[in-house]
């Protein structure tokens, strides 16, 4: 008889101690006020994004990665940012951004896409952006927002099996779900509706603990991670290098002079419809009423806005084809206007199948007509050319022969004022180098990106001769 005392004894012991490691929302909300976060601070992170109609091959997606180093000086309010984008097939965009009074300045570093260019933004809304987005990165800042929130509108529930913390917090758009650990005191996870953000891999800095890691997961499709941040550094600092803050030599913040027409014939037969706000272009070729059309970019509303332009200038035209040189997503995203016209999609086999492949096609894409077409074959006056890259498994160019003209992709990127890039990224140089061994009589190149981008080949030879 003396063993049952003995149980209810024990019973109440562990009763007591499971009673004490429960935490309630008042010690959550002291523990993250007791933390003092840096106003001035240096933060080092590699975003990487896991877009597969954006690498080399969607069916094998490789990560895009961007560093960022954010400087903020929270009592001068001045920020600093350095980032490098790397894209598929050699691209390097690396990009300075340096907020000072009531200055801002955005440049390319190697000059690749904007040159020489400086940018000049707005310094309030930089400073803010560049702000939030430095403390959005460590999960301490995030904690301490949410318990800044008035009690009354969020839900609290402690979990005694895993001695977790959930918050509720229900917004005008969604509802956020935030679990903490509580042994020791961590925020773990950021849910709403479509996804959570998962935080691991916990470094300690003057006190206080934040994750050096976290990664997005579709709530609904746990296999696939969008993106995944790692935090390399952070660290106070008393002030920004007053140097970053200096305006580059041979920069100029004069715009430079482009074509501003949205219709222009610019060959016997080959027209261009330029668009700035999107910053594309799209050629098209008109043979006997026949029309080409070279490019689907962006969405189907830029299609059909394109399709109109084209059926006002040729009435009695019709158009029969259109061309894609790669299966990205911002290349092949406006087709569907096309199929409802019954137009052929004149593609290669490895892009035709991945335009098959697209969500935004599954249901409609056995409805599409396609023509598949081979490295260095002639279509319609226009041979199209599949050089080794790796930008994307299979990326073609479209020499339109009579016309001396090109128009390409994702092959190169460069600034409309014809600055030489100090990089020449693999692609561009294969790219080049295929004019080169076939002897194409090209004068001018023109890029899908980047609005009223009109290359000379008289450019191409000079890029290319300065990094060989």
């Amino acid at each position: 008889m003396r063993a049952i005392p003995i149980l209810i004894f024990l019973f109440i012991l562990i009763g007591c101690k499971n009673e004490k490691k429960k935490v309630t929302l008042n010690q959550l909300i002291t523990h993250y006020n007791k933390i003092e976060v840096p106003q001035s601070y240096s933060i080092d992170f590699t975003n990487t994004r896991f877009v597969p109609y954006q690498v080399y091959d969607y069916k094998n997606v490789d990560g895009l990665t961007a560093n960022h180093i954010i400087e903020i000086d929270g009592k001068r309010k001045q920020a600093y940012n350095k980032r490098l984008t790397n894209v598929a097939g050699g691209f390097e965009f690396e990009s300075i951004t340096a907020v000072k009074d009531t200055t801002a300045i955005d440049y390319s570093l190697n000059k690749i896409w904007d040159g020489n260019f400086i940018t000049s933004l707005d310094a309030k809304e930089e400073y803010n952006y560049l702000q939030k987005t430095g403390q959005r990165k460590l999960s301490v800042f995030e904690a301490k927002k949410l318990l800044e929130t008035p009690k009354d509108s969020l839900i609290y529930v402690f979990d005694s099996k895993t001695l977790d913390a959930i918050i509720t917090k229900n917004g005008k758009k969604d509802t956020l779900v935030y679990t903490f650990s509580t042994q020791p005191i961590q925020l773990k996870e950021i849910k709403n509706s479509a996804e959570s953000r998962i935080f691991k891999n916990f470094k300690t800095y003057k006190g206080f603990s934040y994750a050096s890691e976290y990664s997005y997961v579709k709530n609904k499709d746990t296999t696939t991670t969008p993106l995944k941040v790692k935090i390399n550094s952070f660290k106070e600092i008393d002030k920004i290098d007053a140097n970053k803050f200096s305006t580059p030599k041979g920069y100029t913040f004069e715009k430079p002079i482009v074509n501003k027409d949205k219709l222009s014939k610019i060959g016997k037969n080959t027209y261009i419809i330029r668009d700035f706000k999107r910053g594309r272009n799209v050629l098209f070729v008109v043979k006997n009423n026949v029309i080409t059309v070279i490019g689907a970019p962006v969405s189907n509303t830029y299609s059909k806005e394109v399709i109109e332009t084209i059926e006002k200038k040729f009435p009695k035209g019709k158009i029969k084809f259109v061309y894609v040189t790669h299966m990205h997503n911002d290349h092949i995203a406006g087709l569907q206007e096309y199929a409802n016209k019954n137009a052929t999609i004149i593609a290669d086999a490895f892009t035709i199948e991945g335009i098959k492949d697209f969500d935004q096609f599954k249901e409609t894409s056995n409805q599409f007509k396609f023509k598949t077409i081979k490295d260095r074959e002639i279509f319609n006056g226009i041979q199209f050319h599949y050089p080794k890259n790796r930008h994307c498994k299979m990326q073609g160019f479209a020499y339109i022969i009579k016309d001396q003209l090109v128009y390409q992709g994702d092959f190169m990127q460069v600034s409309s004022n014809l600055t030489v890039p100090s990089i020449l990224p693999e692609a561009t140089k294969h790219f080049i180098e295929r004019i080169y061994e076939d002897k194409l009589a090209v004068k001018t190149v023109i890029g899908q990106h980047q609005a009223g981008n009109e290359i000379p080949m008289t450019f191409l030879n000079k890029y290319y001769k300065k990094h060989q």
